[in-house]
């Protein structure tokens, strides 16, 4: 099989097109290559990679395929591709994209990088008949449940106690282990809702976005940050009093990260969306459909959990002063970590850069020059590195030009390596020419 060949797959149709438990594409993409009888790396190579013109399909082999759940530019590409190979119509709505846009990672709904699965669903599927396949709302991070059987989503295999599993170009099994070939299928963790708090949470979260892909089809995500907006004023001014700061210190985030949440300076994460949905109890779906509560219930407290999921700032240990002159004459003779400013020496050390003028200058000026000599040779490393670069482009794209019968000048060099995405400068450009007309001249089509 060759990436030349006009190949048309046998057609396999989505499990659920629609609706909150439909197949993700990453499903689709690994039921289709099977149904073929084809491993998911040689379609994935030779017959959409070439027509992407995206090598990075073709060098990694751990290319991470949970990337194309998020629906961004590359992944409709590559449904598109995928579709025109098995004759579908549409499959866009196999992945997020209606709430995402194309945005991809930086989009709002975010995704797991490794598997999740809900053995009941196997199971059942297995008894029943039904094709093997991996629901979208599984890969959605934060969503611990499966609401149809009331059990915990998995991770581990309960074979060979394996986890964390990637959707990778080796991936070709789904409801089997990668590792040990194990069925994932069972009873699974019993999940009880209304327990305590944190059931209560995963609960409300699950359900949310349960009914959020369940209309993803009729909600715009350009309607969030307006809309976020106008929730948040109204639940400070009715359940906090009016104070921004009561409300930061419920949602177990600083003041300043809420302003910047009303300013519109920044949209908020997927974990704090899910933080003001659960506290405030509007349902998560209401923040894409624009759909504003007249009076806003009390807020309920949030779990744990969600309290411990921000990272608190390192307090660096305080030390002594012939302490920290050791220190610093570590990393001068290069045994302790590198440090690439002086800046973040001062942060690791707990001290500020003037107070170590102050107190020590002699050691201070040692310093300086060690992590300014530093820098100066990665600067040179860099720029070897580059003119490498440009000069085996050079000699491709001579080749290039000499293949098409063109003759060599600035312009078609220029125009080759920019079509290689390398941009360089005048001097660079005149040191090219020069090598470039001498392999003309000689003749090596290197």
């Amino acid at each position: 099989m060759t990436a030349n060949e006009a190949v048309f797959l046998i057609p396999v149709d989505p499990v659920r097109r629609w609706g909150p438990f439909r197949e993700s594409v990453i499903s689709y993409f690994i039921r289709t290559a099977n149904a073929n009888q084809l491993r998911t790396r040689d379609v994935l190579r030779l017959l959409i990679a070439p027509e992407l013109g995206d090598g990075y399909f073709q060098r990694s082999e751990n290319y991470p395929l949970h990337t194309l759940n998020y629906g961004d530019i590359t992944a409709r590409k590559f449904i598109q591709q995928l579709g025109d190979l098995v004759g579908a119509n549409s499959i866009d709505e196999l992945t997020l994209w209606h709430l995402n846009g194309d945005r991809g990672k930086r989009g709002i709904v975010a995704v797991e990088e490794h598997r999740r699965w809900c053995p009941a669903c196997y199971q059942e599927s297995l008894e029943f008949g039904r094709a093997l396949y991996d629901q979208l709302i599984w890969s959605v991070q934060h969503v611990t449940v499966c609401r149809l059987h009331n059990v915990y989503l998995q991770q581990k295999c309960p074979h060979c106690n394996a986890e964390k599993f990637r959707y990778n170009l080796a991936s070709t099994t789904i409801g089997f282990c990668p590792r040990c070939r194990g069925w994932l299928g069972g009873e699974g963790q019993l999940f009880r809702r209304d327990r305590d708090q944190q059931t209560n949470y995963e609960d409300w979260c699950a359900g949310g976005v349960e009914k959020l892909l369940g209309a993803s089809h009729n909600l715009v995500a350009d309607r969030l940050q307006v809309t976020l907006i106008l929730i948040l004023s109204g639940a400070i001014k009715q359940c906090f009093g009016g104070v921004a700061t009561h409300a930061a210190a419920h949602l177990g985030r600083p003041k300043s990260l809420v302003h910047e949440w009303l300013s519109t300076k920044v949209m908020p994460r997927w974990d704090a969306l899910l933080d003001i949905s659960y506290a405030l109890q509007i349902p998560i779906e209401d923040f894409f459909s624009g759909s504003l509560p007249v009076v806003f219930p009390a807020p309920k407290a949030l779990p744990q959990s969600a309290l411990n999921r921000r990272a608190k700032r390192k307090v660096p240990v305080k030390r002594s002063w012939p302490e920290i002159e050791n220190q610093i004459k570590l990393i001068i003779v290069d045994r302790a970590p590198r440090f690439w400013s002086l800046q973040t020496v001062g942060d690791h050390l707990g001290v500020s850069l003037r107070q170590i003028s102050r107190a020590l200058p002699d050691v201070y000026r040692e310093l300086s020059a060690h992590i300014n000599a530093k820098k100066m040779e990665r600067l040179l490393q860099t720029r070897r590195l580059r003119e490498l670069s440009l000069v085996e482009a050079a000699k491709c794209s001579v080749k290039t030009i000499l293949a098409r019968r063109d003759q060599v000048t600035r312009r078609s060099l220029y125009d080759e390596l920019r079509s290689r995405k390398l941009a360089p400068g005048h001097s660079e450009m005149r040191g090219l020419l020069a090598f470039a007309k001498q392999v003309e001249a000689n003749g090596e089509n290197r």
